[in-house]
């Protein structure tokens, strides 16, 4: 039967009887409410019921401060019969949906209770602790669910050179916490002559990890260190998609082992860190080190220590800056420009100062004859139109470009500070493992009709054959 959540209005609904006898069966948890408390949620518009086949088999109770933007959640309650049937996610989703505006749901459970993966499974995150009023002052754990809603800085863009999210292991270290030289190793990011080069933020992962330390000095003191580094709420839905695909990846790698909480608590720092936008994780979590080719091979994020952030910053720089966020999820092809072919590109890259029309056809054409090995490469999008043009050649250690031309399409900038960047990889790549890097000279024949772009994120760098170009980790983070 399907599950259906129905608001609940107050002293006229034959829903409120059984909604108040379900809250009775688990006063020992939610603690004994009145029936008029009932009514007056149910009258501000604070009461929820799950009914199936015509009978109450859970409920939300919850507050509408006026004076903050949050929801107050009183209750979640699922009959114990009807539960593992996904009802408490739906009283959750239909609060959002409802009182979308507010910031976000803010809940209080008792630490005992052992209820921090149902919340967490739900979207919350814990963002703090308080001491019931109770005679046996039990610890209750503030769970935070964010709707989404841009604050001031949220859009603000980072002013250093590179944005890493860290784990529990670096965080504990730059919070004192941990051996001697763990505490060095992770307050080396720290260090004033990389302040305006690294940025230190977390995610959601973190929060959790801070809640299970075991001590309630070290968890505050912890805490206390969260309004340091920037933090960061990736989509949840786009994490879960990436999570899975972590976990296929490591269970195909190792069909035969079983895969433990931490393991899984180390892949979502994986999944937080790509689908926040970002392509470096610092941990000395040897655990967490030893799936970095599963990172990098499904996620496109680079697990690395504290040191080699510090030895290698302007180098995983370079792995962050060329990942354009217009271009995520979106797919081009790569190929050589075919001898013949030449005079259909006209349409595509008209040019001015004089290169149009056959001119343009013909100076194509005389990189196939003039006894250099020109390399001509064409890049379509995902319709086959061509979008991009550039034809390059080596002269020793220089990379010479004798075209780099965009065609008028939406993501005509992006593209072209695609192109840019994956010239200087080629460069690199070219040199091979010498120590000094090749140089990109670009041939003054003909100025483009459009600046190149100056900033710019990663594809893959395109071949002279043809292949498969996806901008972005593979596949993106859906939105």
């Amino acid at each position: 039967m399907s599950i259906e959540v129905l608001p609940v209005s107050g002293e006229g609904s034959e829903l409120m009887g059984p909604i108040i006898a379900l809250g009775d069966r688990y006063t020992r948890y939610l603690g004994l409410l009145t029936p008029p408390a009932y009514h007056k949620h149910a009258e501000d518009g604070g009461l929820l019921a799950a009914v199936e086949d015509g009978e109450v088999v859970g409920y939300a109770l919850f507050g509408l401060p006026k004076r903050n933007l949050h929801v107050r959640l009183a209750h979640l309650c699922v009959a114990e019969e009807h539960r593992k049937k996904g009802i408490a996610r739906r009283l959750i989703e239909a609060i959002r949906e409802r009182h979308a505006h507010r910031l976000g749901i803010r809940a209080k459970c008792r630490r005992d209770y052992g209820l921090s993966s149902m919340w967490a499974g739900l979207g919350f995150v814990p963002k703090g602790e308080s001491v019931g009023r109770g005679k046996d002052r039990e610890v209750l754990d503030t769970w935070w669910l964010d709707l989404g809603h841009e604050d001031l800085f949220t859009e603000a863009r980072s002013e250093a050179l590179l944005v890493v999210t860290v784990d529990h292991s670096v965080f504990a270290g730059l919070r004192g916490t941990g051996s001697e030289q763990a505490v060095k190793e992770s307050r080396a990011l720290e260090a004033g002559w990389l302040a305006d080069l690294i940025e230190l933020a977390y995610t959601p992962q973190l929060l959790h990890a801070v809640r299970d330390v075991e001590k309630a000095q070290e968890r505050q003191h912890q805490r206390t260190g969260l309004a340091g580094p920037r933090s960061l709420s990736p989509d949840t839905a786009a994490v879960s998609v990436r999570l899975a695909e972590l976990v296929a990846a490591v269970r195909k790698e190792s069909p035969d082992a079983p895969l433990t909480a931490e393991q899984r608590a180390r892949l979502q720092y994986v999944a937080e860190t790509s689908c926040a936008g970002l392509q470096v994780l610092v941990t000395r979590d040897p655990g967490l080190a030893a799936l970095a080719d599963v990172a990098w091979g499904v996620a496109r994020v680079k697990v690395v220590s504290p040191a080699v952030v510090t030895l290698h910053v302007d180098e995983l720089h370079q792995a962050q800056v060329y990942r354009p966020a217009d271009l995520m999820g979106t797919a081009f092809s790569a190929e050589a420009v075919t001898p013949g072919t030449e005079g259909e590109l006209v349409a595509f890259f008209d040019q001015a100062d004089g290169d149009r029309g056959s001119a343009f056809a013909e100076r194509l054409k005389s990189f196939t004859t003039d006894g250099v090995l020109w390399h001509r490469e064409l890049l379509r999008d995902g319709a086959g139109r061509p979008v991009a043009l550039n034809v390059w050649a080596m002269d020793g250690r220089t990379l010479n470009v004798a075209f780099l031309r965009t065609a008028s399409h939406p993501l005509e900038e992006s593209l072209a500070r695609q192109l840019l960047f994956m010239l200087k990889k080629l460069a690199r790549e070219r040199e091979g493992h010498r120590r000094s890097a090749s140089r990109i000279r670009t041939c003054p024949r003909r100025r483009r009709r459009r600046p190149a772009a100056t900033a710019s994120s990663p594809t893959r760098a395109a071949s002279p054959r043809s292949s498969s170009m996806c901008a972005g980790p593979p596949p993106p983070c859906p939105q």
